[in-house]
């Protein structure tokens, strides 16, 4: 009964450990005066992995996501 209690706690953890690799990220894009940069383009490199993705902000807004 311990070894089923205990393997199935595993499988649980393991599970929930797995839904926390996704993220989202997300902002606005604004100058050094606190206006919008439309059209702007943000980078963003996951270092364990090398991954790189980009986003683009709308052409009437700052706005971008990652996600």
């Amino acid at each position: 009964m311990r070894n089923a209690f205990l393997c199935l706690f595993v499988l649980v953890f393991a599970a929930v450990a797995a839904a926390q690799s996704a993220a989202t990220l997300g902002g606005s894009v604004i100058d050094p005066e606190g206006k919008a940069v439309v059209n702007a383009t943000v980078l963003v490199r996951n270092e364990s992995s090398a991954d790189l993705r980009a986003s683009s902000s709308a052409r009437s807004s700052s706005i971008f996501r990652f996600g």
